[in-house]
């Protein structure tokens, strides 16, 4: 652990790092291919900084500093972000989404979010921990981490850390081999990220050439989202290692390892740029960077100047140090004064009752369902604390737990086990705001509101299958010559021999076939073709045969659902499947899809329109190997934007049909 820096010294690298981040985020502009190139860096360098996510959410980060303070906790930065930067695209759309229904973190950086919770969403975020927090690589990857699981889980909250680390540590360490390897340990061993990082080590310590050493880490360690965090790390190791701590040439290395190119570019250039401050950049690179913050962030204070950004950095880790929370010393740190930032604020902002709650599993409920929660209640002041705790929940649920009075200890915690079930008439909602409120002795109340996301009611015909003889038999295929078996009785060949070990062993599902009659148009007709069939509720958004049925092997699923809209709106549908399907909106076919592919959640897009009240969805899924997923969400449609990107907010205003045993045994 270092103990002192000169506060010029501290500012020079701040700039530096934000100069660097900057340039970077420009040079690698153009993010998604996902092969070596072999551009210079005067082939991609537009003839200005552009803005990039990569700094707009860290100035969002900066201006919660600014306002809570350095005890800034994720909740603050999440409402930060929500009203400051009205950015939707992967990880960042989901997470909102989380937070619009009342789950926070760390749920929220995982429910619904199975794709893009290993992104690069939050490892760019990464150097603002760093900056406030030279020489304490530890404090730096806390910060990190409660900024992290906002929006991603395990291996990109590892990577911001591991990010954040190296970055405080480049303060004091110009050896970027030293600094890679000493701050590996803030990725388990086990992790895809230490593995890919380990290895752009050995291929740098092998002597291979970069572009070998990148084969080496795109046949072990990529994936075809070009944001996911471990490759990226990789790439950005590999750079640095073979860059040698010059600017330019590590920016090409890296600009060339394809992938997410704008984080990959823009995070080697922060961490040179704090390692070699401001002043070690090139006459051509600062009058490039100029001055100016180039960002489509709102935030509440000013934000225009790099200068200024680096001044709000060094006041912050100023203020850190003043608190004791980092024990280095900055020497001839400026006091108060005209032209400089102020100190942050300090305060705590820490209630005298504090809750968490535990979900126990997903953060949501299915109708008719119970759902046990743990809600942890923490006593932070200097006495015990007696009262008792009340829940209220959506109309018509019920919520049991235990109403007797119970003390906890000061700076004690005490758990209280909820057990909540979702008694609907007709329709969950997807977002169910419960509050929670323990009232004390004296008759002080304290309030904490999560949520429950309502899990999407299916009706489930099948499963459905043919097996080879029915398929070459009905038209399927070439139909072979069959043996068949003479009956003693009859003398008759009647029982058809399976012809060969694939009849014998598989099945055939075909998207095409109407394994029930496919004409949905009327509401009766429809209801009456899933009668009787298997009610299922949708978690995580995963329609997944697995989850409905035992049956192993290919198979055809039609799901039946209403989603109700309180209002007539054009939205966009984003599906997302590794199988065939097709999808009708009441009673029309809007989608047929016959390719498998990798599942992502945004394979296909299609504008529709919701109605006011009910809307009926049928979705036709086959799976036609080991295992399948369909996934579906709806998005707010804009006519300036194109569907195809996926950077509207969420829906969470709908709910789902409950389908549930009526008295009269129809389903309702």
């Amino acid at each position: 652990m270092n103990n002192k820096i000169d506060f010029d010294v501290y500012f020079d690298k701040a700039l530096g790092g934000w100069t660097g981040k900057s340039l970077g985020g420009t040079i690698g502009w153009f993010e998604g291919i996902k092969k070596i190139t072999d551009f210079t860096i005067d082939d991609v360098l537009p003839e200005q900084v552009l803005a990039n996510d990569d700094l707009d959410v860290q100035l969002v980060w900066m201006d919660a500093l600014l306002t809570k303070g350095v005890y800034v906790t994720g909740d603050q930065l999440m409402e930060a972000w929500i009203g400051e930067y009205k950015a939707y695209m992967g990880e960042y759309g989901y997470s909102k989404r989380n937070y619009a229904r009342g789950v926070r973190a760390p749920q929220s950086g995982v429910y619904g979010n199975s794709f893009f919770k290993t992104g690069m969403g939050c490892p760019i975020r990464s150097e603002i921990w760093g900056m406030i927090c030279p020489g304490n690589p530890e404090l730096a990857a806390e910060y990190a981490r409660r900024d992290g699981t906002l929006d991603h889980e395990g291996e990109s909250v590892w990577a911001e850390q591991f990010l954040a680390a190296i970055e405080a540590e480049a303060f004091f360490e110009k050896d970027v081999y030293a600094l890679i390897s000493r701050n590996m340990r803030f990725a388990p061993e086990s992790s895809r990220l230490y593995a890919c990082v380990r290895d752009a080590v050995k291929g740098f310590e092998a002597g291979l050439p970069w572009q070998k050493t990148w084969e080496l880490l795109r046949d072990g360690h990529s994936h075809p989202d070009c944001t996911y965090a471990p490759f990226n790390l990789g790439i950005i190791a590999l750079a640095l290692l073979y860059g040698r701590g010059d600017f330019e040439d590590t920016l090409t290395i890296s600009v060339n390892g394809g992938w997410d190119t704008d984080c990959t570019c823009a995070t080697c250039g922060a961490v040179l740029g704090i390692i070699n401050g401001n002043g070690g950049f090139d006459k051509k690179w600062l009058d490039l960077a100029g001055d100016k913050v180039v960002t489509s962030a709102k935030t509440l204070h000013e934000m225009n100047s790099l200068r200024q950004l680096a001044e709000y950095t060094c006041m912050a880790g100023i203020t850190i140090c003043r608190e004791g929370l980092n024990s280095l010393e900055i020497v001839c740190a400026p006091e108060l004064a005209t032209g400089r930032a102020p100190f942050l604020p300090a305060a705590r902002q820490q209630p005298d009752i504090e809750f968490a709650v535990e979900y126990n599993g997903y953060p949501a409920i299915g109708a008719d369902e119970t759902k046990k929660i743990t809600l942890t209640i923490g006593n932070n002041s200097g006495a015990e604390s007696r009262g008792v705790i009340s829940i209220a929940v959506p109309d018509g649920w019920k919520a049991e737990y235990g109403k007797t009075p119970f003390d906890i200890a000061p700076r004690g915690k005490t758990a209280v086990d909820i057990t909540i079930r979702a008694d609907v008439a007709d329709k969950l909602y997807d977002t169910n705001i419960i509050n929670a409120i323990y009232t004390d002795s004296a008759g002080r109340r304290s309030r904490h509101d999560f949520g429950l996301c309502g899990a999407p009611a299916c009706m489930v015909a099948g499963p459905f299958f043919d097996s080879y003889m029915e398929w070459t038999e009905d038209g399927g295929g070439a139909a072979p010559v069959r043996r068949r078996l003479r009956s003693r009785n009859s003398g008759e060949y009647g029982v058809p021999l399976a012809n060969g070990a694939e009849e014998w062993c598989n099945h055939r599902v075909d998207i095409d076939k109407e394994y029930v009659a496919e004409d949905f148009s009327r509401r009766i007709q429809t209801e009456n073709s899933f009668a009787g069939c298997k009610r299922v509720n949708i978690y995580d958004d995963a329609y997944s045969a697995k989850d409905a049925f035992g049956l192993q092997g290919p198979c055809c699923l039609y799901y039946y659902q209403e989603v109700h809209s309180p209002c007539d709106r054009r939205a966009i549908l984003y599906s997302g499947s590794s199988d065939p399907y097709k999808i009708w909106l009441n009673g029309s076919l809007i989608y047929a899809q016959k390719d498998c592919r990798f599942w992502m959640p945004l394979n296909d897009n299609n504008v529709v329109d919701l109605k006011e009240g009910v809307n009926r969805i049928v979705i036709k899924t086959v799976r036609c190997g080991a295992d399948n997923r369909f996934s579906m969400v709806f998005r707010e449609y804009r006519a300036d934007t194109p569907a195809r990107y996926d950077v509207t907010p969420f829906i969470t205003d709908l709910a789902y049909g409950a389908f549930l045993p009526a008295r009269n045994g129809d389903l309702r």
